[in-house]
């Protein structure tokens, strides 16, 4: 089929001419003559098509996926649990229909229009059953590899029967402690991280400059209006300068989400407020949301930049990056020449592209940290940079953990955090 969309869209009326790319409204013109009526059918069913195979194939890949993890779970479980064959169905009973449940929800939440309240409720137990599940499997097939070390260094010891019965049952008993453990700490405040970055050529007047940088609130649900009112007050406690929003703000549409958001109109700082989109909003219609953040009274840098001024005169260069064509270039084209330089992207993948922009501090997200144990662990061996201050090339990074979670309500050892970025000048020898 891509083949087919390849020839198609390089397809030329024109032979033995150099081909031009056409596409593949073009090519039915050249089958069907000018019969708009014929042509336009056959436009919607292709558009059609690729909606439902689209969906399909996201269906059986999602269904193929969480099968698998759930069979594999009950499989572990009744094979230590020494049940009856009655317990062991309604064990694999219980796996099927977690996976119903979760496939049920994840649709409801983007094509049923069900109650407010049903549906929040809905999402908070799909998506803490999803991060149990994923939890348990992990500790499983860790405690797994465990026992195939033990079976090649202690071969049929006395000992290999209850280590085979002893760690499945630690897998399980950690998991549940674990999640219950991260439930609690995400149901809290988001914490407050200081950084203080040294900043070549920064005026004077900005020395002591202070962000309060926000990212991945994910308002929607199980995130919403008190997740927003507490990161508004963290925020203004600060006395920051400016507030940044490195994307990811709304898990929603904006006729479900919007009200929740109104408290974001309450955020205090100096030179005012700004937001990079994320990859989120555009699930969520970015064309929509765009126009009611800033409604909200906060500035959209969407490859744009802004300049801050300060009394005396001096600048420095605040820029946004969109998360889908992200252009740094673009983002900084006609600012001032030898003003600091700093960059909102959401994802943190840009760091070659934002330090040949000449800039002095890139804010990003989209990470987590991990969001929770032992999650960060593939993060950390997939990402150079994934969490917290760090430098490339000459540039400051700083990586939000998110001031919300997304998904699993588990914050286990990777709280929720609002970061405060203070700029300093170097000290002169």
């Amino acid at each position: 089929m891509a083949g087919a969309l390849m020839l198609i869209k390089s397809f030329s009326a024109e032979s033995g001419k150099k081909q031009r790319p056409c596409n593949y409204r073009e090519f039915l013109t050249v089958i069907f003559g000018h019969d708009l009526l014929c042509i336009q059918v056959i436009h919607i069913a292709y558009i059609v098509f690729w909606m439902v195979a689209r969906m399909l194939i996201f269906f059986f890949i999602m269904s193929a996926v969480l099968s698998l993890a759930c069979a594999y779970i009950a499989r572990r479980i009744v094979t230590v649990s020494g049940w009856t064959a009655g317990h062991k169905g309604f064990v694999y009973s219980l796996a099927a229909a977690f996976v119903v449940f979760e496939l049920a929800v994840f649709f409801a939440q983007r094509r049923w229009n069900l109650p407010g309240p049903l549906l929040d409720g809905m999402q908070w137990s799909s998506y803490f059953l999803l991060g149990l599940m994923a939890t348990v499997f992990l500790y499983l097939v860790v405690g797994d590899l465990l026992l195939v070390l033990f079976r090649l260094f202690a071969g049929k010891h006395a000992i290999m029967p209850f280590f085979a019965r002893f760690l499945p049952r630690a897998a399980v008993l950690l998991a549940l402690v674990s999640c219950l453990i991260g439930f609690f700490q995400a149901l809290q405040a988001p914490r407050v991280r200081t950084e203080t970055v040294v900043i070549k050529g920064l005026p004077h007047d900005f020395a002591g400059f202070k962000i309060s940088h926000l990212s991945d609130l994910h308002i929607g649900a199980p995130n919403g209006a008190g997740l927003v009112e507490s990161a508004v007050n963290i925020s203004n406690g600060l006395d920051p300068d400016i507030v940044v929003i490195t994307g990811d703000l709304v898990d929603g549409t904006v006729g479900r989400i919007l009200p929740k958001l109104a408290g974001l109109k309450n955020l205090e700082s100096k030179y005012g407020v700004y937001f990079c989109p994320g990859n989120h909003e555009y699930y969520w219609n970015y064309e929509a949301w765009m126009p009611a953040i800033e409604g909200l009274g906060i500035k959209v840098l969407a490859n744009t930049h802004h300049v801050i001024s300060a009394p005396g005169g001096t600048r420095i260069i605040l820029g946004g990056v969109t998360d889908h064509d992200p252009d740094a270039a673009k983002a900084f084209a006609g600012a001032p020449t030898g003003a600091p330089r700093v960059l909102l992207s959401h994802h943190p993948a840009l760091l070659d592209v934002a330090a040949a922009q000449n800039t002095a501090l890139l804010l990003s997200g989209h990470t987590h940290g991990g969001q929770f144990f032992p999650w960060w662990i593939f993060l950390a061996a997939t990402h150079k940079h994934y969490r917290g201050l760090g430098g490339h090339a000459g540039m400051h990074i700083n990586i939000s953990s998110g001031t919300g979670f997304w998904g699993p309500p588990n914050r286990f050892m990777i709280p929720a955090e609002v970061v405060l970025v203070t700029l300093k000048a170097p000290i002169a020898s």
